[in-house]
């Protein structure tokens, strides 16, 4: 959206131990894949949310849903929030 802010990417080394699929964008900062490593699935998903942006967090929500009912995915990201001291809303 901007040439100051940053973004998101999912970087990772290829290995005989893991696989990744499974990967989607779900917004301009949200996206996600699996982490497979003999049987055991681990979703992971990205995000970048902007200072005081709201739109993401709708596509962060798309990106949860899509792993209801299995295994709770990892987020990784910047958030730009306090979590353990929200102050509206959006935090």
């Amino acid at each position: 959206m901007s040439a100051s802010r940053g973004g998101v990417a999912l970087a990772y080394r290829k290995s005989e131990y893991w696989t990744v699929e499974s990967i989607a964008c779900h917004g301009p900062n949200v996206m996600s894949c699996v982490i497979v490593s003999g049987s055991q699935r681990t979703p992971l998903i990205g995000v970048y949310i902007p200072p005081e942006d709201e739109t993401t967090l709708e596509y962060l929500e798309t990106a949860l849903f899509r792993f209801q009912g299995g295994p709770t995915p990892i987020v990784l990201g910047d958030l730009n929030t306090e979590l353990r001291a929200p102050r509206n809303g959006r935090e």
